[in-house]
């Protein structure tokens, strides 16, 4: 009798897997954040002065910190849709390939991203407010490499 492997199913996704290789969408973006902060912690905090080698960030720095790339991850959602409209998206070469349902709804998948990003700043916003700190503010402008023009969608999906 010949065993069926076992699903495991990525709640964050839906992909299938069976063999468990796959990665879901928030254990790779968790990851790559957390290398962020830590990678981005020492520059952030150095004055330059051999007794600042020596303190560690503080609650409010990292969360801080957390905050600025929550800030900068809403923002390429919010523009990014701003600029693409539904036709955009059922153009898009790149979504072509995985048929017509992907074209149809890759769009509002990436407006729920969008808003749970700016559920992750108005969430450490809050915090910071709370711990009675001042939470850092969006950068007015950012630039995300190549302009988003149709090949930039690419870049979005």
């Amino acid at each position: 009798m010949r065993e069926t492997p076992q699903t495991q199913t990525d709640d964050s996704t839906d992909d299938d897997s069976t063999d468990g290789s796959r990665f879901s969408r928030r254990s790779v973006l968790g990851g790559l954040g957390a290398a962020a902060v830590a990678a981005g912690l020492p520059v952030a905090t150095s004055t330059g002065d051999a007794e600042s080698a020596d303190t560690q960030p503080s609650d409010v720095d990292i969360l801080n910190f957390a905050l600025t790339l929550e800030h900068l991850e809403y923002a390429f959602y919010r523009d990014s849709l701003q600029q693409f409209d539904e036709r955009d998206f059922q153009r898009s070469d790149l979504l072509d390939e995985f048929g017509f349902g992907v074209r149809f709804t890759a769009r509002d998948y990436l407006g729920t991203i969008r808003d749970h990003e700016e559920t992750h700043v108005d969430f450490l916003t809050e915090a910071i407010e709370n711990a009675g700190a001042e939470p850092v503010e969006e950068a007015t402008e950012y630039n995300f490499g190549a302009p988003l023009g149709k090949d930039g969608l690419d870049s979005v999906v």
